[in-house]
């Protein structure tokens, strides 16, 4: 019971994150549609943070987010804006 509480925490986290850095306005079902991205492999893998976290890029309305995906929850945990050099 306590992953759910904590996977519903992550969610709600992703949502307030991607309005407050990047002005998207993600729904429940948005932040589900990345996280099976990553799981089908549509992503680009960068690094893994740690045995159950890792970094991955993912398209998403025609930007490049940054997102740190929980493998154990199966959920987005954070997500940034890809900064161009």
């Amino acid at each position: 019971m306590k992953k759910n509480i904590k996977k519903e925490y992550e969610i709600n986290h992703v949502i307030i994150r991607a309005e407050e850095r990047l002005g998207i306005k993600l729904t429940k079902e948005d932040v589900q549609k990345l996280s099976a991205k990553i799981r089908k492999e549509e992503s680009k893998f960068i690094r893994a943070t740690s045995n159950t976290c890792t970094v991955h890029e993912v398209e998403f309305e025609g930007k490049t987010l940054v997102v740190v995906y929980d493998k154990l929850r199966k959920t987005i945990k954070t997500l940034w804006i890809k900064k161009e050099k």
